[in-house]
C-alpha cells in the first residue's frame, strides 16, 4: 500500500499485518537515509544536526510503535504518540525559526504548546495572505482562518494527552465488554491482560498511521529528502499485495474518545 492508502482500511488481520511491515521498513528505510548523509559532530549547535536527531527520534518511535504492535502491546503506543505529535511541532518550529527556537532547544528547553501553535497559525496567515495577493481575493477570512486552525490544535493537544493523562475512557480499551447473564442487559468489564483486543489496536493503529502521514507531508515540504529518495523509500516499504476493505477503521470513535477524526484533520 501506499502511505495515502493507509486511514483507508478498516484493517482486516492482514492488512494489519501489512501496515505493521510497511511501517517498519518505511521507518527504517528513512532513518538509513538520515544516519547516511549526516555527521553529528558532538559540539556542533547547527539547525542540521537538530533536525536529524528529531528526526532520527520520530522515525525510531514509529519503528517502535510497530513492533510494539505486532507483539500486541498496544497499552504501550499511547505515550510514544503523545511525545510523536510534540516532537514533531517542535522540529517545525526549529525549521522555521532557528534563531527563536534553536539555542534553547541545544540548551535543553523546548518550545510550548503555545508558542507552537502561534507560530503555526502566524505561517498559515501568511500562506494565505501570499495566495490572496496573487489571485485577487480578499483577504479578510485570512485571519479568521488561522485563529480557526490555531482553536483545531488546541484542542488536539488536549484530547490527545488523554493517551498520557489518562482518563476513564481512555482506560476502557484496555478492557472486554462482556454480557453479565442472557437476562440482563448489564454488561461487565474483563481486564484484557494478552493485548489481542482488536478494537483497541485497530484504534491505535489508525492514530500510528494518521501521524506518520503527517511527518510524511512534513517532510515532503522541508524538503528533508530529495524528491527521488522520498519516493524510492515509499516503493521499497509497499508491499505488492494491497488488502482493500473500505473506509478507516471506526474513526468517529476516535472523534468521540479524543476529540478529533483523524480523516478530517
Amino acid at each position: 500500500m501506499h502511505p495515502s492508502e493507509w486511514e483507508e482500511e478498516v484493517y482486516s488481520h492482514p492488512a494489519k499485518d501489512q501496515f505493521l511491515r510497511e511501517g517498519e521498513k518505511l521507518a527504517t528505510g528513512f532513518l538509513e537515509l538520515l544516519t547516511s548523509q549526516a555527521v553529528l559532530l558532538m559540539d556542533s549547535k547547527q539547525a542540521e544536526k537538530a533536525i536529524t536527531m528529531i528526526y532520527s527520534d520520530l522515525f525510531m518511535s514509529i519503528k517502535d510503535c510497530c513492533f510494539l504492535l505486532q507483539n500486541n502491546k498496544y497499552r504501550l503506543v499511547g505515550p510514544i504518540l503523545r511525545e510523536f505529535i510534540e516532537l514533531k511541532d517542535i522540529a517545525y518550529c526549529i525549521r522555521e525559526h532557528p534563531n527563536k527556537f534553536l539555542e534553547r532547544w541545544y540548551d535543553n528547553v523546548s518550545p510550548n504548546h503555545n508558542e507552537i501553535r502561534q507560530l503555526i497559525g502566524k505561517n498559515l496567515k501568511e500562506v494565505l495572505d501570499e495566495a490572496s495577493s496573487a489571485t485577487g481575493k480578499d483577504p479578510s477570512l485570512n485571519r479568521e482562518i488561522a485563529d480557526f486552525y490555531k482553536s483545531h490544535l488546541k484542542s488536539e493537544y488536549s484530547s490527545i494527552s488523554k493517551l498520557t493523562h489518562k482518563t476513564y475512557k481512555t482506560l476502557l480499551y484496555n478492557y472486554w465488554t462482556v454480557s453479565i447473564d442472557d437476562d440482563s442487559d448489564e454488561n461487565k468489564l474483563i481486564l484484557d491482560q494478552t493485548g489481542i483486543l482488536n478494537s483497541s489496536k485497530t484504534i491505535f493503529l489508525t492514530l500510528l498511521s494518521h501521524y506518520t502521514i503527517k511527518l510524511l507531508n512534513q517532510i515532503k515540504e522541508e524538503a528533508i529528502f530529495t524528491p527521488k529518495q522520498f519516493e524510492q523509500v515509499l516503493r521499497d516499504a509497499s508491499d505488492s499485495e494491497t488488502f482493500k476493505s473500505g473506509p478507516c477503521g471506526d474513526p468517529e470513535t476516535i472523534k468521540k474518545d479524543f476529540g478529533f477524526n483523524p480523516l478530517e484533520s
